[in-house]
């Protein structure tokens, strides 16, 4: 929360929320899905899941192209663990 804060913003302004859907740890992917989806509760927001897959070299910027061009599913979250 400390990052909102120092940008001067607050989750009642955040409208969509990206999170990592995997593959990777098992209790790393399930403690990041309940977070999210207990802010959401509160807050109301979107969130809408990635895999590692779409940020190759740490491009993030293509998750935003991939939202945009309406490629993530909403409130939807498919885990790929890793074994």
């Amino acid at each position: 929360m400390k990052f909102l804060s120092k940008k001067q913003y607050s989750f009642e302004k955040v409208r969509n929320v990206f999170i990592n859907q995997g593959p990777g740890k098992y209790t790393s992917i399930r403690t990041s899905m309940s977070i999210i989806k207990a802010l959401r509760l509160v807050y109301g927001f979107n969130y809408y899941g990635f895999n590692n897959k779409d940020v190759v070299g740490g491009n993030y910027e293509k998750i935003l192209q991939l939202f945009k061009q309406k490629k993530l599913i909403k409130n939807l979250i498919k885990p790929l663990y890793l074994s």
